[in-house]
């Protein structure tokens, strides 16, 4: 791939992560501001155990409180994401700053992962916690998204130790000449 293609798929990365970081939570705060005027947005949980349109206050306040810890997590990886695309468009390949932000890139999307499963069932409780007793739930589920965010961060975390190799034959090189 020629410097020039690289340097414009860095930019197209950039940027689109750059977009998302911000689109992201405004997505998630409308959905819980108002659920039923985004039908186009549909909430897993929020679909499955409760109608969007009948949420009252309390359940759309405490659902964005929870759905607000993973979508920090994402955008925090995204942020480190767009971070990582600069640098290496400016050819910073191995410096340290670089392997930095693609390990904590790694890390949050593990992160999110994670918390996205939480997520899942906590809102599974707040959703059905006004129900009676014995319709009230607890569901704990993994979906193809949070393995692939976790692969991902794994990935990232994989790619450190290319990177830092290559960091210590460059210096190598330079000792050399």
């Amino acid at each position: 791939m020629s410097n020039r293609k690289t340097a414009l798929a860095c930019s197209f990365v950039k940027w689109l992560s750059l977009v998302m970081v911000f689109a992201i939570p405004v997505i998630v705060t409308g959905y819980w501001v108002s659920p039923a005027g985004m039908p186009f947005l549909s909430h897993q949980a929020v679909s499955i155990f409760s109608d969007p349109a009948a949420l009252s206050i309390g359940e759309r306040f405490a659902g964005f409180m929870v759905d607000i810890i993973p979508t920090t997590f994402l955008c925090a990886g995204l942020w480190q994401v767009s971070r990582l695309a600069g640098a290496l468009k400016a050819g910073k390949f191995f410096d340290a700053p670089t392997i930095s932000r693609l390990h904590t890139a790694g890390i949050l999307f593990i992160l999110f992962a994670i918390a996205n499963v939480i997520d899942r069932a906590l809102l599974s409780v707040i959703l059905t916690i006004q129900n009676p007793p014995g319709e009230r739930m607890l569901a704990l589920t993994l979906e193809l998204s949070d393995i692939g965010f976790l692969l991902f961060g794994v990935l990232f975390l994989v790619l450190i130790s290319v990177f830092a190799e290559g960091q210590k034959q460059r210096e190598d090189l330079s000792e050399i000449v």
